[in-house]
This record gives structure tokens, C-alpha cells and sequence, in this order.
């Protein structure tokens, strides 16, 4: 991360790999369901439920 950490791009890119591997690990345990926090930035949502294989209804599809 320290690496990283004067790169916004690489930060993001660092934050969602991390959310996708806590999120597909919560799926593996069965957990009832996954909440993101990810205030004025949807598209990084989007992003880990695409790597997750997970389809959102709300979502529109990209232009």
C-alpha cells in the first residue's frame, strides 16, 4: 500500500482487490448477504460485484 499510496489509480485499484477477496471470501462462509460503503464512488461497487460474478438489478450498464 505504501507503495501505492501517491498513486490514486493504483490505490483504487489496491482497495477493490482487497474488497473482492473479503467479499469472496464472505460468499465461501455463507455470510446472509455483503454491504459496501463506498460513498460517492458507485462505480467501485460495480466493480467488485462484476469480480464477484454478482448481478445488480439498480445497476444501469455502462454508455
Amino acid at each position: 500500500m505504501r507503495a501505492a499510496q501517491d498513486d490514486p489509480k493504483a490505490v483504487r485499484a489496491l482497495g477493490i482487490a482487497h474488497a473482492t477477496d473479503m467479499g469472496r471470501r464472505l460468499i465461501e462462509e455463507d455470510a446472509p448477504g455483503l454491504h459496501f460503503m463506498t460513498t460517492h464512488y458507485p462505480t467501485v461497487t460495480t466493480e467488485i460485484c462484476r469480480n464477484l460474478g454478482l448481478h445488480l438489478w439498480f445497476v444501469r450498464p455502462d454508455p
